[in-house]
């Protein structure tokens, strides 16, 4: 019986490791959407609309992918969250790849 109640501490302490894991990286595809709006919907060009560079152009489809991103990010965060919860491990490591491609590549059209 004592065998049986250390490893039921074992397992739940292990489970709530994971959820602690997964709510960080909830935490952070939660800034990425947070600086996806913030980029992608507000700052556009705010003072530098030019023309020359998608950058400095207030309609360039780039700055929709940014917020795009940065949704799917979120989204897939926040899947991760409830995969680990449901206790499905692979589609919750699937779920946590393409959240960190998103960040990823929202990092790379913002860089």
């Amino acid at each position: 019986m004592a065998w049986t109640d250390a490893a039921d501490k074992t397992g739940m302490t292990r489970r709530l490791a994971s959820l602690a894991i997964a709510a960080v990286a909830w935490v952070a595809t939660a800034w990425a959407l947070l600086g996806a709006f913030v980029w992608g919907a507000t700052l556009r060009c705010d003072d530098h609309c030019t023309g020359l560079g998608w950058r400095n152009t207030d309609g360039a489809w780039q700055w929709h992918a940014v917020v795009a991103l940065g949704v799917i990010a979120f989204a897939a965060g926040t899947a991760h969250v409830v995969l680990v919860w449901r206790r499905r491990g692979y589609l919750a490591i699937g779920a946590l790849l393409v959240a960190a491609v998103a960040v990823l590549a929202l990092a790379g059209l913002l860089a």
